[in-house]
């Protein structure tokens, strides 16, 4: 059964925005659809965040969506975790709302970002997956959501001109490996997530890049599908040229048949 555990619909501030999502999944046989809008993170502001105070009624509002479509589409009611060392305890009290069915874990490293100390690529993208090795340590998430998402940042420099460095995944294949680790053994899933790849079509702009993925393989991870839809129309998103390639359509078949 298709699966898309990673969902945008922004439930709190536009409520009949969902229905859109929920549309466009039973449209491509999407028996299983998420809902993780993005925790009230204190240092962002951003629309796609659920408000401050507000998680509960998120969670009660998507419980109530369950029980309306049951019977045509399963929805889960998950969220997004922004981990940060300094912010952990906005982690706890989000996850103190409820028991959520997902809970991914991602590092938006950039809502940090020191315009008067620029850091280089390479540690920027190390800075983030210390943050992510360091969150998957912690027994409160299910899944990692991007976790390359650093790449994406690379490539926007207009708004965040960073310094320019080499940058090989290689050089942090001991921390990428000790994340790993960690996700094994509190039973995570690693996302395959198209969003920074769906606008140009090209797969190979997903997360993780191949040879991150590959080397999950070889640590024997579970994977999950999450489209990062921000909008209805990304439901899904690169899901049938996912299923059809060589790397990312094992791991994806797996998902879909638990």
């Amino acid at each position: 059964m298709r699966k898309d555990f990673h969902t945008h619909p922004k439930l709190m501030q536009d409520p009949a925005r969902v229905e859109g999502y929920i549309a466009r999944a039973k449209e491509l046989g999407i028996g299983e659809i998420c809902l993780t809008d993005h925790m009230p993170l204190s240092v962002s502001n951003a629309a796609d965040r659920i408000p401050a105070g507000q998680v509960k009624e998120y969670l009660r509002r998507g419980r109530e969506l369950a029980e309306r479509y049951a019977g045509e589409i399963t929805i889960r009611v998950g969220i997004e975790l922004d981990y940060h060392p300094d912010f952990v305890g906005e982690v706890e009290d989000a996850l103190s709302a409820g028991d959520f069915d997902h809970r991914l874990v991602s590092s938006h490293l950039h809502l940090f970002y020191d315009q008067a100390n620029p850091p280089t690529y390479a540690a920027f993208a190390r800075e983030a997956l210390e943050n992510l090795c360091r969150a998957t340590e912690l027994p409160y998430f299910t899944a990692a959501a991007h976790l390359d998402m650093f790449r994406w940042v690379f490539r926007q420099s207009e708004r965040f001109p960073l310094q320019e460095s080499p940058y090989d995944w290689q050089e942090n294949e001991d921390l990428i490996r000790e994340i790993f680790r960690n996700m094994k053994a509190r039973g995570m899933k690693l996302e395959i997530n198209p969003h920074f790849a769906e606008r140009p079509a090209d797969l190979s702009l997903c997360y993780p890049e191949r040879p991150i993925l590959r080397l999950a393989q070889t640590e024997d991870l579970s994977f999950c599908y999450g489209s990062d839809a921000h909008r209805a129309s990304s439901v899904g998103a690169m899901l049938a040229e996912l299923e059809q390639d060589p790397d990312y359509g094992p791991a994806l078949r797996s998902w879909e048949e638990t």
